[in-house]
């Protein structure tokens, strides 16, 4: 639910901030010009679209940055957990289906000696 709560928020947030998106690029030509297409519009639209990152750094200037440095940090988190959680599954899926691994059960390969033979 959380999930859902979010994207309409994001959604809102660049959709209402188009304009100022739009003036930005106007008095910034140099950015503008580091944009995909023909008129402010056109750029504006290709940077929500394909560059989200860049068009709320726009909006919200810092804010915006560390809003996606948190959310960039948030995901390596979650990578990393993904992975551990997956490695973790497989090895425990692998013993259950084939039982412990023979290098966990092994025997003493030094002679048994008696106190008798010294």
């Amino acid at each position: 639910m959380i999930d859902l709560v979010v994207v309409v928020l994001g959604a809102l947030i660049v959709h209402a901030g188009s304009n100022l998106v739009a003036t930005y690029l106007e008095k910034h030509p140099a950015l503008a010009a580091s944009q995909q297409g023909q008129t402010v519009a056109d750029k504006v639209a290709w940077m929500v679209s394909r560059n989200s990152k860049a068009s709320f750094m726009v909006i919200a200037g810092l804010l915006g940055f560390l809003l996606m440095y948190a959310a960039h940090a948030k995901a390596q988190v979650l990578n990393t957990y993904a992975g551990v959680v997956s490695v973790l599954a497989s090895s425990v899926t692998r013993a259950i289906l084939t039982g412990p691994s023979r290098g966990t059960r092994h025997r003493s390969r030094r002679p048994e000696t008696s106190l008798l033979d010294a």
